[in-house]
């Protein structure tokens, strides 16, 4: 199994969970939660929304309290 490591910048409070994909200018991927980014909640919805749009795990490995994230895939 192989692990890759991105960078997500995340938007709560979103109309819906969108995945927007790659951002040239912010060189980072970028993803709309519905959730609010309180009691950790947007980031749960991140992980739940990369899994059902990349099929992939999941962990957030820095910036749990910031809207940009690096995300450990497996």
């Amino acid at each position: 199994m192989t692990e890759k490591s991105i960078t997500v910048v995340v938007r709560p409070n979103a109309a819906s969970d969108v995945w927007k994909g790659f951002d040239e200018g912010r060189q980072a991927y970028v993803a709309w939660v519905k959730a609010p980014a309180e009691d950790n909640k947007a980031n749960i919805a991140l992980i739940r929304l990369i899994k059902r749009e990349l099929g992939k795990g999941a962990r957030i490995m820095k910036g749990k309290k910031s809207g940009t994230k690096t995300v450990k895939l497996f």
